[in-house]
């Protein structure tokens, strides 16, 4: 074959750059898609959180020995009795505070998801907010999975048991909750199991835990 039919005018540097490019985009791909998986496996409660999540694939996470100027953490509830966990990760540090109760179900799920960032935090905006306001809130939207966790994580307080009780109760009349029931993970699930396992422990009426582990599919 005669070596002239070679094209020799091939821009290399123009075939790397559209290379480098392809690479990119499908890095981009690739960490948005993950992002996407990661947002509904945190069970987002909006499709503008879930947006939030994706858009912000790319940013890396905060090293320890950042700081933010001028930014320290404070409980949403400056009332709390309990001690904030200095040791844990830099995002349950750096939170903005409300000075008010919740009094909707949009006041109370902001609080939930953007600065109750730990169950231990989660555990106490339930002890802290009247079950009638929970029943409201709950009917409209109920994060059934971390509540059970915060519950399973905090409430070995003797004082919290009838409350904690009560929360399983309002839970079993928010919608959804047969399909939530459904797709709670098996380590939800085994949450589940240790809250009534607590509750049982404690000397809780045992014909009234019976009835509601019955309801929760969970056996005592």
């Amino acid at each position: 074959m005669d070596t002239d039919e070679f094209d020799d005018d091939l821009n290399f540097h123009e075939i790397q750059r559209e290379l480098s490019n392809a690479v990119a985009r499908d890095e981009k791909y690739q960490r948005e898609n993950d992002a996407k998986f990661r947002a509904i496996n945190q069970k987002v409660q909006s499709y503008d959180e879930f947006r939030d999540i994706v858009a912000a694939s790319h940013l890396k996470p905060m090293d320890r020995g950042d700081k933010l100027g001028g930014m320290s953490y404070q409980k949403w509830n400056v009332h709390s009795s309990k001690k904030v966990d200095v040791k844990g990760p830099i995002e349950t540090e750096v939170v903005k505070t409300n000075n008010h109760d919740p009094k909707t179900t949009s006041d109370f799920m902001k609080i939930w998801n953007r600065e109750c960032k730990t169950a231990n935090q989660k555990y106490d905006l339930l002890m802290s907010t009247e079950l009638k306001l929970l029943e409201k809130f709950f009917v409209v939207e109920c994060p059934m999975g971390d509540v059970i966790t915060a519950l399973q994580t905090e409430n070995s307080e003797q004082d919290h048991l009838e409350k904690v009780f009560n929360i399983l109760c309002l839970m079993k009349n928010s919608k959804r909750f047969a399909l939530q029931l459904d797709f709670l993970t098996e380590k939800e699930k085994n949450n589940l199991k240790e809250v009534f396992k607590q509750l049982k422990s404690k000397g809780h009426d045992f014909e009234k835990l019976n009835d509601l582990s019955t309801v929760y599919n969970c056996e005592l």
